[in-house]
């Protein structure tokens, strides 16, 4: 069999290896000159590793824990835990008001039942008995998460995507990444696949047909009996596929707006993650790749609303300004390095969330075949979408329909 694998990023990439590794004839198209996808590390003049992209390896990311142990990359806790954020405002910290103002969240949406479902965040935040401090760190806090409004995102699923790492299997895990970069991984299956990968090489569009699939790349014309398609959303309905946007689910999708921004430190800190409330972001400090005191200060803006108040579309002054503002102890030196998802053309934004009435069958036609066209992507990874994780178990996912097919064909022969 014959296949194509659109896309490098995690879940392009953890299909070919599977697929590979069955002795599958696999080529993977990919129109960086890099693969990650949205899983992009970088360097800082001090050395500093940091991340452009996916960064937060959590409880219940066993794909990508057993794929980092196949190529033997270690992990580095972060030194904080992701949600666990003090709140500053007016020069006052409140290091447990997120925390609590989480606890009486989650104790709303429970009582929701089944009709969370149906119930936007924004409405299951204005049922919660908050004071007014803590209804907008909370906002703040989610807003920036899910990189939408939150009457865009369903309840339920906030509270599924806020509670899986608990009911994953058992004890409590650290928010880490992997020491030498998160793309390290991207990297290392890529060094497997050799020759299969092609980068630069855009994929313009899929014609299907009934013996297979045209793809059509850079002035070439290739003929697959199977292709995954393992795009960001926005590329796959604007681009290659505009057919996907006749499934109700890939137009009810929601897709978010994120930037993050990095600076080197003069002189170490301590791991903090801090949440602002006046400009909407939050930042962090997170230890070193050994372990050791950080030295770069890190800091991630989502939505529409944060993007704006921090006048990101020129550049990161007005945020280097605000981080400076919000964490006076940190000693920032160096130039910024600004890093917008949606400005990136082959992205076209940050990542995936469920809008209220999502359902399973949403989850099913969303990760369901084209015909000879299988679908990847973290946006077909039921609950785990909008994390690494959910792109590499959705490269798997596709990787077994592809397999399950070609079983399927042999028999009948």
């Amino acid at each position: 069999m014959r296949v194509a694998v659109v896309g490098a990023g995690f879940a392009g990439l953890a299909c070919a290896i599977d697929l590979a590794r069955e002795g599958v004839d696999v080529t993977v198209y990919e129109a960086r000159d890099r693969v990650g996808g949205r899983v992009w590390s970088g360097v800082m003049p001090n050395g500093a590793r940091f991340e452009r992209g996916g960064e937060f390896i959590e409880a219940g990311y066993d794909h990508m824990l057993r794929r980092a142990a196949d190529y033997r990359l270690q992990l580095v806790e972060q030194g904080f835990e992701f949600a666990a954020r003090e709140v500053r405002s007016d020069g006052r910290a409140f290091p447990s008001l997120l925390v609590e103002a989480e606890e009486l969240l989650a104790a709303t949406v429970d009582g929701l039942g089944s009709e969370a479902g149906n119930v936007s965040a924004a409405r299951a935040l204005e049922r919660t008995p908050l004071e007014p401090l803590a209804r907008l760190a909370l906002t703040r806090r989610l807003e920036g998460t899910y990189t939408v409004e939150l009457d865009r995102v369903s309840a339920s699923w906030l509270a599924s995507a806020e509670v899986r790492a608990a009911n994953s299997a058992g004890a409590a895990f650290p928010s880490s990444r992997l020491a030498a970069g998160n793309d390290a991984l991207a990297k290392a299956m890529a060094m497997e696949l050799g020759d299969r990968l092609r980068l630069g090489c855009e994929v313009g569009a899929l014609r299907t047909a009934e013996s297979g699939v045209v793809l059509v790349a850079s002035s070439m014309r290739e003929h697959y009996e199977r292709v995954v398609l393992a795009v960001p959303l926005p590329v796959a309905l604007d681009r290659v596929m505009p057919v996907l946007r006749q499934r109700g689910a890939y137009e009810r999708l929601q897709w978010g707006i994120a930037a993050k921004l990095h600076v080197q430190l003069a002189a170490p800190a301590a791991p903090a993650a801090v949440q602002g409330l006046e400009a909407a972001f939050w930042t962090w400090t997170a230890r070193g790749d050994d372990g050791e005191p950080a030295t770069v200060a890190a800091a991630f803006a989502g939505g529409s609303q944060a993007t704006a108040v921090l006048e990101i579309l020129p550049g990161p002054a007005r945020w280097l300004s605000a981080l400076h503002d919000l964490r006076p102890e940190l000693m920032l030196t160096g130039d910024a390095v600004l890093t917008r998802w949606s400005a990136d053309r082959h992205s076209g934004g940050a990542y995936s969330c469920h809008p209220p009435g999502w359902s399973s069958r949403d989850d099913e036609e969303a990760a369901a075949p084209h015909g000879r066209v299988h679908l990847a992507g973290e946006h077909t990874a039921a609950e785990f979408c909008g994390t690494m994780e959910g792109a590499l178990r959705s490269g798997a996912r596709a990787a077994a329909e592809v397999l399950a097919e070609r079983y399927r064909t042999a028999d009948l022969y």
